[in-house]
């Protein structure tokens, strides 16, 4: 038939279906003793995919004198989905409290233990040693409908809309989830203080990013992939990115904590001369895009025309589309890696995803990550590629390129030939620990366990933790990676002049990681702190908040982060994104910190104007990420002294009223527990006006749960 006639006819019959009268809604029903067939047919019948008589036996069965079994009806719920995580959460908890369950694992290696799978494939997993085996969940005994409450759930993140207008999804721990909680925090506050709300804080709902604007590059005739810079020049762009990314041109005793191959140029250059493929160029012009980054430090040296932008069109031209799969080999992975990692320096997260996606794809092509190839250049590339592929994760919230599950590959070890092995593998433990936290964010595992003011962190919280501790104990005993623990003595720590920058860069990503599983409590705290005192009754004290040890851990790690960034830049090492955003986050518990804690450090203030600096310097080189930084930390700074009469209620008293100023802590601790006396409660002052719109907003940063902020997709983790 003609196609034209089948067009015809396909529209008169969707005319006729619209025309179609709908069903009467009085037709007779028909009881179960009249229906020509039956609601469940027998195993028999069902599995010879025949007409069953539904009794006991069927006629079918009864006359092939077969047994006639019946599939177990359960009965049926429905239930939100919500109230059904809720509740095997609780189930679940209430077992392992009773002793009845072990502890749940991370990951899915409970899971595929409960399904049967071989202990052998379970142990086959590299990251099998940094946790205790887990138990699976029992099964339900009631079939149950989930049904998706849109009204009430959260999405677990925010869409935030940048520069140009564009809306890009941001998970539960991404960074500029939790920057654009803390300008709403900011604006609310300075609102209650009757200051004039400043205009940058009318950007909630914003992230700055360049991913919307296309990189200008040079005309593709002026593009020659096999220019290289002068010799001198050349080595000196290698030696800055090895010093900063790899081993340190072999001075890092751990060997460093990501690995490129970046051979010798020269034999390159001559094996190109002998007539072999120019693509191996493309790694030395990443690196050298990179280095340019690396040395913008003088004023407006980070904008466009002035970042490698020569360097990275000639790595392009030389590799390609990446979607031309067959053009690719993992010798090209390391490239593609580099190229993400520029992409990442220059504020570009997205872009570098899809560089990291393509090169876990050629991985993937070539079974890599299952162990298939014996090359140890090749599986050390892949594992940098994960741990910046985890590290992306992590700061955008959103799922990695590969599963956990799926890595069969051994964990990096020491070869002849290369740099030791220690700081990448334990790198590249640190990484699957970043992971598990974005995959718990995903699957619920961070949610809220109940209603109690006084509970603890979130299971999924606290079992993160466990992991974290059992990796700083995996660390050896030699200082080849361990690390004092008093970081923020105000003395000089003996040995740090030899501290090497790969050993820095991996215990500040620790602390990071030790940060971002308690700051959603920490800023809860603040929140209740400033409810207390604008809507007076009992004064907050921080020592009855129910995660009040974690508080002071997390402070612990984050003046160790400013320890360490002082560390780099006092020996002159330039500090890439990843030190920006860990120093940011440590600024901002420290400013928290000094909010609801009685007693006020004088270092914790000095830290402080350490990072106020730092970002003060990156702003005026054009970076527009330092520049969103330094605004919130120059905000939220200037609150600490605003904000701590009203939580610790010791504002300026009126004479003319006679009312006695309000009985202090003096013991030098960080805050009393208890409850107010009656006569303290008397004496206390009045709490300042609010609006009834602020008041609101008060009440409900008083009365929600402790631990809320875990499953609002308000913050989780990285900036």
């Amino acid at each position: 038939m003609p196609s034209y006639l089948n067009k015809d006819l396909s529209s008169k019959r969707s005319k006729a279906a619209l025309e179609r009268l709908p069903v009467n809604p009085r037709r007779k029903k028909v009881s179960p003793d009249e229906r020509k067939r039956v609601a469940t047919a027998c195993n028999q019948c069902n599995v010879r995919r025949i007409k069953c008589t539904g009794n006991q036996p069927c006629a079918q069965c009864a006359a092939s004198k077969r047994d006639c079994k019946y599939p177990e009806l359960l009965a049926k719920a429905t239930v939100i989905k919500r109230e059904l995580d809720k509740l095997v959460r609780e189930h679940l908890t209430l077992k392992r409290r009773l002793g009845l369950i072990p502890e749940l694992g991370p990951g899915l290696d409970s899971i595929k233990e409960a399904i049967g799978e071989p202990e052998s494939q379970i142990a086959a997993c590299p990251f099998s040693h940094l946790h205790a085996d887990g138990g699976a969940p029992a099964p339900l005994e009631v079939e149950l409908m989930v049904v998706d409450d849109y009204a009430e759930s959260s999405t677990g993140g925010k869409m935030l809309v940048d520069g140009d207008g564009t809306y890009r999804f941001h998970g539960n721990t991404s960074g500029a989830t939790f920057l654009d909680t803390i300008k709403d925090f900011v604006s609310t506050s300075a609102a209650l203080l009757s200051e004039e709300n400043t205009l940058y804080f009318q950007t909630v709902g914003s992230y700055q990013t360049l991913d919307s604007r296309p990189m200008i590059l040079p005309p593709d005739q002026e593009v020659d992939p096999l220019d290289v810079p002068p010799p001198a020049q050349a080595v000196t762009m290698l030696n800055d990115v090895r010093r900063a990314l790899t081993d340190g041109n072999g001075s890092y005793l751990c060997g460093g904590i990501l690995y490129w191959p970046l051979g010798d140029l020269d034999s390159v250059l001559a094996s190109i001369g002998r007539g072999q493929s120019p693509r191996q160029l493309a790694l030395f012009h990443a690196a050298f895009a990179y280095a340019t980054l690396l040395k913008g430090s003088g004023s407006q040296s980070r904008v466009e025309g002035q970042c490698g932008e020569m360097f990275y069109a000639r790595a392009r031209k030389l590799l390609g589309n990446p979607l031309d799969v067959h053009l690719y080999s993992m010798k090209d992975v390391p490239a593609l890696t580099l190229l993400a990692l520029y992409h990442i320096e220059g504020n570009r997260r997205d872009s570098a995803s899809a560089f990291l996606s393509a090169a876990m794809n050629i991985c993937r092509m070539h079974g890599v990550e299952r162990g298939s190839s014996a090359d140890p250049i090749e599986q050390r590339s892949f594992w940098t590629l994960y741990i910046l592929d985890r590290w992306l994760s992590c700061l955008m919230g959103r799922i990695p390129s590969i599963w956990d599950e799926a890595i069969k590959l051994p964990l990096p070890r020491d070869i002849r030939g290369l740099p030791p092995a220690a700081g990448l593998k334990a790198n590249v433990e640190l990484s699957y620990i970043s992971n598990f936290i974005v995959h718990s964010s995903y699957r619920g595992g961070l949610s809220v366990f109940g209603e109690d003011q006084k509970q603890d962190l979130p299971d999924g919280v606290q079992e993160a933790q466990r992991l974290l501790r059992r990796w700083k104990e995996l660390i050896p005993n030699d200082m080849v990676l361990r690390m004092s623990e008093d970081l923020d003595s105000s003395e000089p720590v003996e040995g740090y002049e030899n501290l090497d920058r790969a050993l820095c860069s991996l215990h500040m990503a620790y602390n990071q990681l030790v940060i971002l599983t308690i700051r959603p409590a920490f800023l809860s705290a603040v929140r209740k702190g400033v409810a207390a005192g604008f809507l007076g009754g009992p004064i907050f004290l921080v020592g009855d908040f129910g995660a009040y040890n974690h508080l002071r851990e997390c402070a612990q790690a984050a003046r160790a982060n400013l320890f360490l960034g002082q560390w780099l830049v006092d020996f002159q090492y330039k500090l890439t994104l990843q030190d920006l955003h860990h120093v940011f986050n440590a600024a901002v518990i420290i400013a928290m910190y000094q909010m609801i804690f009685l007693n006020m450090r004088t270092k914790d203030t000095e830290r402080i104007s350490f990072a106020l600096r730092v970002f003060d310097v990156e702003k005026k080189t054009g970076n527009e990420y330092a520049v969103d930084c330094y605004k919130v930390l120059y905000h939220i700074s200037g609150l600490i002294g605003k904000l701590r009469p009203t939580i610790h209620c010791d504002w300026p008293q009126d004479s003319s009223a006679g009312t006695p100023a309000p009985l202090m802590s003096s013991d030098g601790t960080d805050l009393a527990t208890g409850s107010e006396s009656p006569e303290q409660m008397e004496t206390r002052p009045s709490p300042p006006p609010v609006s009834l719109q602020a008041r609101q907003q008060l009440e409900d940063w008083k009365n929600v749960a402790d631990m809320a902020l875990y499953s609002d997709g308000g913050c989780m983790l990285d900036k």
